[in-house]
């Protein structure tokens, strides 16, 4: 192969990488990065929230949907939260606007840069959907900014921590804040970071975030993957629940719903992803016990809360996502040590006392289903009798997670990856194969109509 041949498939090959990074895959961003450093030449994208130029693009102005769920599999499918092209039949209650649909990547930048005008494309895509097929779908946004890609520039959360607490400007904030020794002036410019968030967030007609993220971190705990994502507000609850305050006032003021997550904390656990692995959460009760008090000074304010897959060391080491202990100790004033008779589980505990609740009375949502925390544990964990009967249709590990995290007490499931079709008929199946689930299911569609209205 000549000079002239090598340069020329070298350009093709280039051109080709920026067409797919720039307007189908960036999320092929990252690999980029790892292969071809030396092309990180844009300056604005050396920080992920930077933002595409858009001119002239009028808010959305959202028509209320008639939501004519008829058919038990449409009223289950309202259940669910999937992406904007992962459903066929059932048409699914919410839509989670990934980096596809809302980031423009640059060949020539190391990270993604927000783009007001394909997100607006996608969501009226989505609401002319659900015009159509006349069930209500709400819109959801991650809720995080910073290296969670997604709507809006929003720092990442840790930056604004230290913006807030310790006067410091780090990347993704510089330029954007002032460095003041007043805390009541910092306190004025996160408050006007939020406000600027929630107004585009309302503009690009999105209904809920999945945030604030109330886990705290600490310092040691480098290899946690909130601590890698600069994820956590602060290591101080009492740090997080301020700057949350501010975040959830400002969301509320759009009337944009706010999630709180990852209860109980997957900010406890020393190390591990929950994407990739199973983790479990120490068994300290000091640092359980401030995270469940940051969730019931908020419970009146959140209309959902997110629990996360990780191990719920006073229930078996079993994933909260599907922890019968872990939904009564939320949603509860009190509850039994002890396991339920009916549980879904083989192996029963055999406690005596009660324990004091958070009482919540929101909406309960688990993480995505198809994270290893959750899905190699329903892989192999033993099943009662009543556990079994309800799975006995599910063809997919997903479908019996979904299918157990409903009977524990979820009330609303992510579900980005896995075949949601094959998920509502399993989950129906279990209906008519068990009253007690059967009317679990009803209680969570009750409690959905309430929230989603």
């Amino acid at each position: 192969m000549n000079r002239f041949t090598k340069l020329l498939l070298a350009g093709i090959i280039g051109l080709g990488t920026t067409y797919l990074t720039t307007e189908n895959f960036p999320q092929l961003q990252r690999y980029k990065n790892s292969i071809l450093p030396f092309t990180n030449l844009i300056e604005e994208q050396e920080v992920p929230n930077s933002m595409e130029k858009t001119e002239n693009l009028m808010p959305i102005v959202k028509v209320k949907t008639e939501n004519e769920r008829n058919k038990l599999e449409d009223k289950i499918a309202e259940l669910f939260i999937t992406r904007s092209d992962n459903f066929q039949d059932y048409f699914p209650g919410g839509i989670l606007l990934g980096k596809n649909e809302t980031e423009k990547g640059n060949f020539f930048g190391k990270y993604t840069s927000y783009d007001p005008q394909k997100t607006q494309e996608t969501v009226e895509d989505v609401l002319k959907k659900a015009q159509k097929t006349r069930q209500r779908t709400l819109i959801y946004e991650e809720g995080e900014g910073g290296y969670v890609a997604g709507i809006g520039v929003l720092p990442a959360a840790k930056d604004i921590g230290e913006y807030y607490t310790n006067n410091t400007i780090e990347s993704t904030i510089k330029g954007r804040v002032i460095l003041s020794k007043s805390k009541d002036f910092r306190t004025a410019q996160v408050k006007k970071l939020f406000e600027d968030y929630a107004q585009e967030l309302h503009n690009r007609g999105v209904d809920v975030v999945l945030g604030p993220v109330l886990d705290a971190v600490f310092e040691e705990d480098t290899q946690n993957v909130l601590a890698q994502q600069d994820r956590q507000f602060s290591q101080k609850h009492i740090e997080i629940r301020d700057i949350a305050r501010l975040y959830v006032k400002a969301m509320k003021e759009k009337g944009i719903k706010t999630v709180g997550k990852h209860f109980l904390s997957v900010g406890l656990a020393d190390e591990g992803d929950i994407h990739d692995e199973k983790v479990v959460n120490p068994d300290k009760i000091s640092p359980r016990r401030w995270a469940g008090q940051t969730y019931s000074l908020f419970k009146k304010d959140l209309q959902g809360i997110m629990i996360s897959h990780t191990g719920n060391p006073s229930d078996l080491d079993r994933p909260y996502s599907i922890s019968e202990r872990a939904y009564e100790y939320l949603t509860k004033e009190s509850y039994p040590a002890s396991q339920s008779e009916e549980d879904v589980f083989a192996n029963n505990r055999r406690e005596k006392g009660r324990h004091k609740g958070i009482n919540y009375q929101g909406l309960t949502m688990i993480d995505d289903l198809s994270m290893r925390g959750l899905i190699d544990y329903v892989q192999t964990a033993p099943l009662s009798s009543r556990g079994k009967l309800l799975t006995a249709q599910a063809k997919t590990p997903e479908s019996k997670a979904a299918i157990l995290a409903f009977a524990q007490g979820a009330d609303t499931i992510i579900c980005l990856h896995a075949d949601l079709d094959e998920i509502v008929q399993s989950v129906a199946s279990a209906y008519h194969a068990d009253k007690q689930f059967a009317h679990r299911l009803d209680e969570a569609m009750k409690k959905y109509a309430v929230y989603a209205k």
